[in-house]
C-alpha cells in the first residue's frame, strides 16, 4: 500500500513552465522553483513567474537556487553569472569577478557558516562578505565545479565535470583519487549522518566511505538529484526510472505509473514541515507523509560491487 499523498502540477493544472532545474524555500515559507523562464514562486495555490531582470545575470534559464540567510533566494544562471532575489529587488553577489560576461554559472550554496559557495563552467569561488582575505576564487584547479554539499562536520564538497571530486581543507583543494569519477560529471552530492558522500553521476550512484569510491547502483542510469531527509533516508532523482529511496542497502522506485509527475527527475527537495518536492522535466510533485514505508521493494535492486 502506498502510504503517501502525491500531488503534482503541470502545465494542465497551473503551473506555468515544464521542466523544474532547482527548487528550494525562503524564510517567509514560499517555495521558489528555478525555470528557463526564471524565477517562479508558489504559495501553495498559485504560482508566479518573476523574471530575473538583473543585468549581470545574462538570461533566465535558473539552474541553481540557494535560500538566503537574510531572507529572499540566490541564483545561478546558465550561461550567465549569479544573484539575489530579496522579493522585491535583484542585486548582484560579491565581487566583479562574479560578473565577467565569460562566466557560465552552475551552482551555488549557502554554507553553515555562512558564506556563499559558487560553482561556474570555469571553476569555483568561495565568497566570505566583509572578508575579502577568506574568500576564494579559482578557475585552475578543479576545473568546471557544478555540485557542491556540505557535511555535518563543515566540510565542503565539490563535484565537477569529468574532473573527479574534491573537498575543501585547510585552504586547499583534496582530489579524491578515483579513476571512474574523474571521467564522469558528477550532478548531485549529497552527505548523510554518517559523512558519507553520495556522488550523482551520468553512470549512477556512488558513495564516499572509509576511503574508498563504491558503486551502489548495480546498473548505469544517470542520477541528477541526491537529498538525505531529515529522517536520514537518501533519495535519488534518476533519468529514466523515476525516483529512488535508499535504505537499509535496498532501493525502491517511483515512477509516474505509480503517480510520480514524470520519469526523469530534476530536482529535489525537503520543505520545513517535512513534505518532499520532486521537479521533474515534464512538471513538479509534492510527496508529505514520507516517513512511513512508502514503497515495495518491487525492483529488487541491491549494492553493486566496488571499483
Amino acid at each position: 500500500v502506498f502510504q503517501f499523498n502525491c500531488q503534482n502540477w503541470t502545465r494542465q493544472n497551473g503551473l506555468p513552465v515544464d521542466k523544474i532545474n532547482t527548487i528550494t524555500q525562503s524564510k517567509d515559507g514560499y517555495l521558489w522553483l528555478g525555470t528557463q523562464n526564471g524565477l517562479v514562486r508558489f504559495d501553495g495555490l498559485e504560482f508566479k513567474v518573476i523574471p530575473v531582470t538583473l543585468p549581470q545575470a545574462r538570461g533566465q534559464d535558473v539552474r541553481e537556487l540557494a535560500a538566503s540567510s537574510d531572507g529572499g533566494v540566490l541564483f545561478a544562471i546558465n550561461l550567465g553569472g549569479f544573484g539575489r532575489y530579496d522579493g522585491q529587488n535583484f542585486s548582484a553577489i560579491g565581487d566583479d569577478q562574479w560578473s565577467s560576461p565569460a562566466m557560465s554559472a552552475t551552482t551555488i550554496m549557502v554554507a553553515r557558516d555562512g558564506s556563499l559557495w559558487m560553482g561556474e563552467d570555469l571553476g569555483m569561488g568561495h565568497w566570505v562578505k566583509g572578508k575579502p582575505a577568506e574568500s576564494v576564487f579559482d578557475e585552475t584547479t578543479t576545473g568546471p565545479v557544478i555540485s557542491l554539499c556540505e557535511n555535518s562536520a563543515g566540510r565542503v564538497w565539490l563535484g565537477t565535470s569529468e574532473h573527479g571530486l574534491f573537498y575543501w581543507a585547510a585552504g586547499r583543494f583534496v582530489q579524491i583519487p578515483d579513476a571512474l569519477l574523474a571521467k564522469q560529471n558528477i550532478f548531485a552530492l549529497a552527505a548523510d549522518v554518517q559523512n558519507q558522500v553520495w556522488v550523482g553521476t551520468g553512470d549512477g550512484l556512488h558513495r564516499f566511505s572509509n576511503g574508498q569510491v563504491n558503486k551502489i547502483l548495480n546498473f548505469n542510469i544517470e542520477v541528477r538529484s541526491l537529498l538525505v531527509d531529515r529522517h536520514g533516508t537518501l533519495w535519488v532523482g534518476t533519468s529514466g526510472m523515476g525516483l529512488g529511496r535508499y535504505e537499509n542497502g535496498k532501493f525502491d522506485f517511483l515512477k509516474k505509473m505509480d503517480g510520480l509527475g514524470s520519469d526523469y527527475v530534476t530536482s529535489l527537495f525537503e520543505d520545513a514541515e517535512g513534505s518532499l518536492w520532486v521537479g521533474t522535466r515534464d512538471g513538479l510533485t509534492q510527496l508529505s507523509d514520507v516517513k512511513f514505508p512508502i514503497f515495495s521493494n518491487k525492483e529488487g535492486i541491491g549494492e553493486g560491487s566496488s571499483h
